[in-house]
């Protein structure tokens, strides 16, 4: 043989054994879930304020806007804004969210919603006031009770962070249930539509 092929050797034990490890390689890290796709189950408008912001309805002066699309509600407690799969978002201070999605219950009954925040924010069902907290604060929980039909609902949080460390989490729970599960996560009760 002459040419290119015939710069190439015959595989040896080595070439089979580092093929055998990169199989079972991939094969642990699909079933770890690295390559699972999340979806995308919220949709939120990030809006950075010219000025001090210290409560959630404050007249706003908005010197950019960001779109991003994220799974569940889970922003990390800190000094910047965090997404629990996403990662840094760049914002610190003086900003508002405004936070979508809308989601699908097939079991009717009263459903506890959580919301962990630094600073302030106000969680709506269908145009109706659940939770709130309108002012600056150290990272605390609040909670609303609301009775929910079977079918397909609007939600909408809207969120202020003012100086210092920030932070926003949400959980929701079924009457009579102890487990919790983040907004955006899907539930035998509840199923948030995708973006």
């Amino acid at each position: 043989m002459s040419g290119v092929w015939s710069t190439f050797k015959k595989p040896d034990k080595r070439h089979y054994l580092l093929a055998v490890f990169t199989a079972a390689a991939v094969f642990m890290l699909a079933k770890s879930g690295f390559f699972t796709t999340i979806d995308n189950k919220l949709k939120i408008v990030i809006s950075g304020q010219k000025g001090r912001i210290r409560k959630l309805n404050a007249k706003k002066n908005i010197s950019e806007k960001k779109t991003i699309l994220v799974d569940i509600l889970n922003f990390k407690k800190g000094n910047s804004l965090i997404h629990a799969h996403y990662g840094q978002l760049d914002y610190k201070n003086n900003f508002f969210m405004d936070i979508r999605g809308s989601f699908r219950v097939s079991q009717p009954a009263y459903y506890t919603f959580h919301i962990g925040s630094d600073d302030g924010f106000r969680l709506r069902i269908d145009n109706k006031t659940i939770c709130r907290h309108p002012g600056t604060r150290p990272f605390a929980w609040n909670k609303g009770r609301v009775y929910l039909e079977k079918g397909l609902h609007r939600l909408k949080i809207s969120y202020f962070q003012g100086c210092c460390l920030l932070g926003l989490k949400g959980k929701y729970q079924k009457q009579g249930e102890n487990k919790q599960y983040f907004i955006g996560q899907d539930s035998k009760y509840i199923n948030f539509r995708t973006y």
